[in-house]
């Protein structure tokens, strides 16, 4: 008898870019709930027994009441065709401990079809019953999950052991664990790091870090358009890389405990273990892309047919991939006139970026740094976040470091290039600028 389960996660509903005005906000929200809207009506003809999300189906613990009206009139459209929704808090839609808030998922209370899986109690550091144990469709499941989101898998003692005439799940999501180093980005996400305390209390801090090649975002001598931005990270790790390459033992004391499969939420990479001493991991794809570093990943829902009556046998039927797309293109500047490249990039913006996309632009290859001043970094974020929903800017130049290069470098005409840049940031000062350009040269011929 096959169980047909749906699951997907990171729905993240409200979610906004970090340089996002709150016009473009509205616009994207509501792009994000008609994607919502179009997947939910999407699986209904799919013969599903249940849907799991598993985590982040709002990007807030305080939603809107237009989001949750959205919510509760799609997520009823499913309990009535027959679908059980399984509904896990996350690192975004879980309020922390000192808010004292409730959980925005209440709002489900009242129907019987949906179900929230959390631990009550948060601070508890062992693992000891299923959030969820009864029969759907006619399966018997049991699931278990973490009591807090924002707690590592080392925090809890596995203190439970599954029923072997149950179908037994182990519920996560693959939130990022740990910063990567990175170039810098003009309008991306910062990395946040979340530290539990002993006491239970969150710290979240948002991570400062350094540019390229080792320059902190506020050193001088980085361009025109890069102190006040935030440094972009290259791809963090995620839980993914806990279970299977940085502790592979972790994943085995699953399969100790009686779990038939473990579902991961959030950017994960689909995995195929064959090892009978490991429980099967089910990746349950994030349903909106919001990060581009996760572009290659798979969007949507994933079909999962569990053979019940053959070992718990689990195959990945398809894949409805997200009628919500994030774009990224790169343009080389290896040996480039940077002259000739604002034109071909301003030109790359106005051919890529529409008033409903949401678009990133990478910048690559090596140049001088005296080259490098002559790009209009500024210009290129005006006139993409002007045109699009939003519109990211990650600079990943690498500056040549030949030693005769810096040792030619002219003292005179690095300061007239800083002038030029701020006339061009301030063109309302151009003429108090350009004067003191001028009594710069002079004072320079009398040095």
């Amino acid at each position: 008898m096959v169980f047909k389960v749906g699951t997907c996660s990171d729905v993240t509903l409200e979610f906004k870019f970090k340089h996002m005005s709150s016009s473009r906000h509205l616009t994207h929200v509501a792009a994000l709930e008609r994607n919502w809207d179009e997947y939910t009506r999407s699986v209904l003809d799919r013969d599903l027994d249940c849907l799991i999300i598993a985590g982040n189906l709002f990007s807030t613990p305080k939603p809107r009441n237009s989001t949750v009206r959205v919510v509760l009139q799609s997520i009823e459209r499913l309990t009535n065709a027959g679908i059980h929704v399984f509904v896990y808090p996350a690192y975004r839609d879980t309020p922390l401990y000192h808010a004292n808030d409730d959980y925005p998922h209440v709002i489900f209370n009242t129907n019987p079809k949906v179900h929230v899986l959390k631990v009550e109690d948060r601070k508890q550091d062992e693992i000891i019953a299923p959030v969820f144990d009864d029969t759907v469709a006619g399966h018997p499941i049991e699931i278990f999950t973490t009591p807090d989101v924002f707690r590592e898998l080392d925090d809890f003692n596995f203190d439970f052991s599954c029923n072997p005439g149950k179908i037994s799940i182990f519920l996560m999501n693959g939130r990022f664990i740990g910063p990567a180093t990175g170039g810098r980005s003009s309008g991306t996400n910062s990395a946040i790091a979340v530290d539990a305390k002993d006491d239970g209390n969150i710290d979240a801090r948002e991570i400062s870090g350094a540019g390229r090649q080792g320059r902190d975002i506020g050193d001088t001598d980085a361009p025109h358009g890069t102190r006040d931005t935030p440094v972009s990270r290259s791809r963090p790790r995620t839980i993914i890389d806990k279970l299977v390459k940085i502790d592979p033992g972790a994943i085995k004391r699953f399969k100790e405990r009686g779990i038939d499969y473990i579902f991961l939420g959030g950017p994960n990479p689909t995995l195929s273990l064959d090892d009978n001493e490991t429980p099967g991991i089910i990746t349950c794809p994030q349903l909106n892309p919001i990060d581009f570093n996760f572009l290659g990943l798979d969007h949507g829902i994933s079909i999962i047919h569990i053979d019940a009556g053959v070992g718990h046998v689990a195959k990945v039927d398809q894949v409805i991939h997200s009628f919500y797309h994030l774009d990224s293109f790169k343009h080389d500047l290896t040996y480039a006139d940077p002259r000739i490249s604002n034109r071909e990039i301003i030109a790359l913006i106005k051919k890529h970026v529409r008033k409903d996309s949401v678009v990133q632009l990478r910048l690559c290859g090596e140049m001088a740094r005296q080259q490098y001043h002559h790009l209009d970094i500024y210009k290129y974020v005006e006139l993409g976040m002007r045109r699009g929903i939003y519109f990211e800017l990650s600079d990943e130049i690498e500056f040549e470091s030949k030693a005769e290069e810096i040792s030619g470098l002219d003292p005179l005409l690095e300061l007239e290039n800083l002038v030029q840049g701020h006339i061009r940031e301030e063109p309302g000062k151009k003429q108090v600028l350009e004067s003191a350009l001028v009594k710069i040269r002079n004072d320079w011929k009398n040095v």
